[in-house]
């Protein structure tokens, strides 16, 4: 599930609520749910804001953005998944933030979240580990200590992970860097910190480009600069595997480590980001990019973002003060639930005045409808899909994707939100069993303009995980019916 909010405001030094940024997250199995934000803020004065993620109530470490200026757009984000797993039921996802001494702060959020278990009842591998502050001083990549995770890998499969570092350097003009590492492969991104103990946001948010095998996989931060103390203040590193014991696997397409740069006033294609995904269900597309940037011109700004068949979603916005001082940019999204089909995807930018220049360049797609494979193939031949992790709808305003493994609840359920959060790190090993391969899943998504309900069963006799490439036996029965519906938001 997502929800997009543009030009949302606070001056509230104690954390409020973004109005409109806030869905529900249905759970038929006890699982996690993991969510993202990306911002792209300014702030009236030369001050932070602070936003946070909050999941049935309990909330993420702040996360601090220093703005230097007025009217200057920084990049940000946060990721977060349940520190314990939840029961079934119906959860509150929102998005939360504010001020640091009352002056206004003005943000545009991207929020997406989804329930870690698949519709056969799987959950997905995750790991998530915070540090609340930690420094290094290394010119070359070390560990961050208290991000270093293994991954349970249940089904040969891709990870997706992503590692989010609020920062400062206490000497002028240093460059910090951080890497993301699963499976052996490195996922970089570095900054600029042209003020000392002006605390920025750095970090990278990738898919591995080769599968990792049934096993565990080591998944950490590493970080370095080129010059005095580098203070992490909190990071934070989540990451999942996109299979599951079943056989199921998400389907998911990336591209990395890439450079790019344009000279465009208008939103255009980043060069080399091209990326086509095959979906044989409806699906919702979670979208994620992060990069290196510097621009060859002071105050301009960058905007940035995806595109899926020409539709953008969600484009952020971050202003460069200094010319050729890199900038990290970060950024999540999903789109509505798409129906069955091939779809186009880009990167998508544009600078106000000179060149902008990136570099390490990550970006990919993942669909919440997964394809089956059998648990001795590493090939990615399907032979039945269907939808995949759990979540429900959205009333935002904006656009929102949903997909649900359940009947959507009418209910609501408020929550009481907190700040606090634990600042020690768990790892999970996800595995569950399956006795049959019977499946149920529906799903909802609604919008201010529309609504659309799905529903869909299968069912057969045979328990068996092997999955024949022929059209349902005489045993099996599906329906499928599909309404719309106004909505009065």
């Amino acid at each position: 599930n997502s929800a997009i909010v543009v030009g949302k405001t606070t001056n509230s030094t104690i954390l409020e609520d973004v109005s409109d940024l806030s869905f529900e997250i249905e759970l038929l199995s006890t699982s996690h749910i993991m969510a993202w934000m990306s911002i792209s803020s300014e702030s009236s004065n030369n001050e932070s804001g602070f936003f946070v993620i909050s999941i049935n109530g309990v909330s993420s470490p702040e996360i601090e953005r220093n703005h230097g200026g007025s009217s200057a757009r920084g990049s940000s984000a946060i990721t977060f998944r349940t520190s314990s797993k939840l029961s079934p039921g119906t959860y509150t996802i929102k998005g939360r933030f504010r001020s640091e001494t009352g002056q206004t702060v003005t943000a545009d959020i991207n929020l997406v979240a989804m329930g870690l278990v698949t519709s056969l009842g799987s959950e997905i591998p995750s790991v998530y580990d915070e540090v609340v502050s930690d420094t290094t001083v290394s010119t070359v990549f070390e560990d961050i200590d208290g991000l270093v995770d293994n991954i349970s890998v249940a089904h040969e499969s891709h990870i997706f992970g992503s590692i989010i570092n609020s920062s400062y350097i206490d000497t002028n003009g240093e460059t910090g860097a951080i890497s993301l590492v699963m499976n052996g492969e490195s996922f970089e991104v570095e900054r600029g910190y042209p003020n000392s103990n002006s605390v920025g946001l750095i970090g990278t948010i990738a898919r591995t480009d080769n599968t990792s095998p049934i096993g565990t996989e080591a998944v950490k931060g590493q970080w370095k600069t080129t010059g005095g103390t580098y203070t992490g203040e909190p990071i934070l590193l989540s990451a999942i595997s996109l299979g599951s014991n079943t056989g199921r696997v998400l389907n998911s397409v990336a591209k990395n480590n890439f450079s790019a740069n344009t000279t465009s006033n208008s939103l255009v294609n980043i060069s080399g980001s091209s990326l086509t995904i095959n979906l044989e269900d409806p699906s919702f597309l979670f979208l994620s990019m992060s990069m290196s940037v510097s621009s060859s011109n002071s105050n301009s700004d960058v905007q940035f973002g995806m595109s899926v068949d020409g539709i953008d979603y969600g484009i952020m916005t971050r202003t460069f003060k200094n010319s050729t001082v890199k900038g990290a940019l970060l950024y999540y999204a999903a789109t509505d639930v798409l129906p069955a089909g091939s779809y186009a995807i880009e990167g998508r930018w544009s600078i106000s005045g000179g060149t902008a220049t990136a570099s390490a360049i990550h970006l990919s797609a993942i669909s919440n409808c997964g394809f089956f494979e059998q648990p001795s193939s590493s090939s990615s031949s399907s032979s039945e899909s269907g939808g995949d992790l759990s979540s429900s709808s959205s009333n935002s305003s904006s656009s929102s994707g949903a997909y649900s493994d359940s009947e959507s609840s009418s209910s609501s359920e408020n929550y009481s939100e907190s700040s606090e959060s634990s600042s020690s790190s768990e790892n999970y090993s996800e595995s569950t069993e399956s006795s049959s391969s019977s499946e149920n899943y529906s799903e909802s998504t609604e919008s201010s303009s529309s609504s659309e309900n799905y529903s869909e069963s299968s069912e057969s006799s045979s328990s068996s995980e092997n999955y024949s490439e022929s059209t349902e036996s005489s045993s099996s029965s599906e329906n499928y019916s599909e309404s719309t519906e106004s909505s009065s938001s």
